[in-house]
Order: C-alpha cells, then sequence, then structure tokens
C-alpha cells in the first residue's frame, strides 16, 4: 500500500499559524513569568545596593574558592545583602577537546556537591543566579540542570533560570528600575567596550533595561550610559586558564558593587570594581649552572 504523503512543514504552519503563534506567546509569557523577579524598596530606603559577579567555574584546576569567599566577605563589609551571579557557576563538562584536563571534579554530581560544600555562605547575603554555558553543558551532556539542584541545596542561592532574567526595583513614587541579568554567547573583542554595545543595539524598542550585567566574558568593564543603558562586565573569579592565555584573552577576576536610584524619568547609577588577584602560579626556576 503507497503511504500516504504529508504535508510539509511549511504546509503544516500556514494552516496553524494562529495555534502556533498562539503558542508562541504562551511559552514567552511562562519564560517571561519565570524569569522576572520583583523588589520592593520602602519609599524612605536608601539607594539599592547589591553585589555582581560572575563566572566562578567552580569544578576547574583555574577556580578561585578563597578569592570568592574574599569577595563575598567584601560584600559583607559593605552592607550587601544582594548578589547577582550572572552564569557560569561550575566549570561544565565535554566543553571542548581536552577540556577534561581543565576539570578537577568530573561529572554532574561531583560538581553540584563541590559547589554546594564550596560557594560561600554567608548568613544574610542571597545571591541571584543565571546559568551559563558551561553550567548547561551539563544539561546538553547528561540533561541535568546543575543550577537548579544547587539552589535546591542552599537556601541562600535563588535560581532563576538559564541566560537571561529581569528584575524590577519598585519604590512608591519613583520610577521603576529595570536590572536585567545576561549570560551571553561568542567570544570576547578588541574593545571591552564593543560587546555590550552591540548587546544594547539589537535589544528590541521598549525592551531595553536600566542597568544591563553581563557575564560569560570573563573582562571587567562599566559603560554608565548607552542608549539609555548602564552595562556592566562582570568580571570572574577563575584565573586566566591555559586556553585563554594560549588566545590571548585576559582573566579579570574581581567583583562589582552597584548602587541605584531613580531621579524623576532617570535612573542615577554608580559601580564599584574591585580587583582580587589569585596567588601566583609556582614556575619552576631552572638554574644553568
Amino acid at each position: 500500500m503507497p503511504r500516504k504523503k504529508g504535508k510539509s512543514i511549511d504546509e503544516f504552519a500556514k494552516g496553524h499559524a494562529s495555534k502556533i503563534l498562539s503558542l508562541r506567546d504562551q511559552l514567552e509569557t511562562l519564560a517571561n513569568e519565570r524569569a522576572l523577579q520583583r523588589i520592593s524598596l520602602p519609599k524612605k530606603a536608601p539607594a539599592f545596593k547589591f553585589g555582581v559577579l560572575s563566572c566562578t567555574h567552580f569544578g576547574s584546576i583555574y577556580e578561585e574558592v578563597a578569592m570568592t569567599r574574599a569577595i563575598y566577605e567584601w560584600f559583607e563589609q559593605e552592607g550587601i545583602k544582594t548578589v547577582y551571579h550572572c552564569g557560569d557557576m561550575t566549570e561544565g563538562v565535554q566543553m571542548r577537546k581536552g577540556h577534561e584536563h581543565e576539570v578537577h571534579k568530573h561529572g554532574a554530581d561531583a560538581q553540584i556537591d563541590w559547589t554546594v560544600e564550596h560557594y560561600p555562605y554567608i548568613k544574610g547575603i542571597k545571591t541571584h543566579l543565571i546559568s551559563g554555558n558551561h553550567d548547561e553543558a551539563h544539561m546538553k551532556n547528561g540533561g541535568t540542570d546543575v543550577c537548579a539542584r544547587i539552589a535546591e541545596k542552599r537556601e541562600d542561592i535563588n535560581y532563576l533560570g538559564s541566560d537571561a532574567a529581569r528584575w524590577v526595583v519598585e519604590r512608591k513614587g519613583e520610577k521603576d528600575i529595570r536590572i536585567d541579568m545576561l549570560h551571553p554567547g561568542g567570544g570576547s573583542s578588541y574593545a571591552l567596550s564593543y560587546k555590550p554595545q552591540k548587546i544594547i543595539e539589537q535589544i528590541e524598542s521598549g525592551q531595553k533595561p536600566d542597568i544591563l550585567l553581563i557575564g560569560h566574558f570573563h573582562k571587567a568593564f562599566t559603560l554608565p550610559a548607552y542608549r539609555g543603558v548602564a552595562a556592566v562586565l562582570a568580571g570572574c573569579t577563575q584565573r586566566q586558564s591555559q586556553f585563554m592565555m594560549r588566545n590571548g584573552l585576559a582573566a579579570h577576576t574581581g567583583a562589582h558593587i552597584i548602587e541605584c536610584r531613580a531621579f524623576e524619568d532617570q535612573v542615577m547609577f554608580s559601580s564599584c570594581w574591585r580587583g582580587f588577584k589569585p596567588p601566583k602560579a609556582d614556575i619552576p626556576v631552572i638554574n644553568d649552572e
């Protein structure tokens, strides 16, 4: 019996366009509801102050647990209660050929346990996290959402989902402040301002945040005002790896403290970057004698 000829994808789409658009809208709504977070501040509260870091890469042989701890101690000293982590909390797996030699905790379970045990915990500080491409490698290779599982075991970590999230800071009588977290793709550019500029240019009209926090690039940079957006490259706490050294990529290790407050129709913004140096590598001394 001859097989009945089916419709092409294009033909199916034409006949079900309204259903497809409706489903897409529903999925976008669900995604936005998951990623949208709100903070309501008392009218007389001071400026909203928070910490920002990214790319801690726990499980990597180039991780810096002590540095990450020192950053959180700095946050505590400065009265920070809210921290935004812009992705790549863990090192991930199978990122490229030979990557297994750059990992000291292999597999999702090992990296989850290591991070849960060693990621800094300071009472009163809440870390809000999106996942990055290294975290998501566990999902691609084994179906495990490592950030979700870490957050389940750590009450001080709030997982917002993959790649992006938006916060809205509300204060009665003032303009809302929109803060976006993003872990994009692609490599670093020669000029530090280039990537945040291109990202801002590609955001749809009416969707631009007031402040954009960007992970992934392991670079620290602040662009205070570009097309109405203040952009911050979040830096990292992973020291320069052999892969980065080979490709001429620097690692800007440290974190930011940011303050913001709405004033009429604008947002006042200030950013303080503090660099934290990793310990010097042990380089063998060659005696020519």
